[in-house]
């Protein structure tokens, strides 16, 4: 059962990548012009998009639970609390703008333009996107370290799953984020791989 949890997160790979294709590039309200940003907001992919990419999110924290208790190491446990957190709590972000933006179309379409500055002044300080963002990146360079010396194969698997989730949170660069959740996906299974051949070992 244990390993069979690994899998979680290549599946987690799959539906962020699905989840973001379905989205498309992110309109940034900052950037943009209201109607533009209305009239993506307006479409059905928004909550289509996240409920794949919260699905993902949620299927990633599994992942990590089990990556750690296969890996047991200090490194693996420290990446487990980082990657876990972070996730935990893009998820409910997650769950906010699935709801959010398209709330702030409709309440536009309505009348309400100024709804629109709400989204843009949260847009404004991504201070805890940031942050949010950069544990789920330190938990998974402390996997990589996990997992490092386990042979070449689990190296370009360790490289690959720590680089990712900095691409990844590059949502305003539609190429780099997209090319994060394809290296997602290859990175998450070279790790297991990796850790399911690996000798189970009680400390690192």
């Amino acid at each position: 059962m244990r390993r069979w949890g690994l899998w979680a997160l290549p599946a987690a790979g799959v539906l962020y990548i699905i989840g973001v294709v379905v989205r498309g590039a992110f309109i940034n309200p900052t950037n943009s012009n209201s109607a533009q940003f209305v009239s993506w907001a307006s479409g059905t992919a928004i909550p289509v998009a996240y409920t794949f990419v919260s699905l993902a999110a949620v299927a990633a924290i599994i992942g990590y639970v089990f990556l750690d208790r296969e890996l047991n190491t200090s490194a693996s446990r420290v990446g487990m609390l980082l990657a876990v957190s972070g996730a935990g709590f893009l998820l409910t972000l997650f769950g906010l703008l699935w709801f959010a933006i398209p709330a702030t179309a409709a309440s536009y379409n309505a009348g309400n333009h100024a709804a629109v500055d709400v989204i843009v002044r949260a847009f404004s300080d991504s201070t805890p996107v940031q942050v949010l963002s950069g544990l789920n990146i330190l938990g998974h360079i402390a996997f990589a370290v996990a997992v490092w010396r386990m042979g070449s194969l689990a190296r370009v698997g360790a490289v690959a799953f720590a680089v990712a989730p900095i691409l990844q949170a590059l949502v305003f660069s539609y190429g780099a984020e997209i090319l994060g959740q394809v290296l997602f996906l290859p990175g998450a299974v070279l790790v297991v791989m990796a850790a399911t051949s690996a000798p189970r070992s009680a400390s690192a």
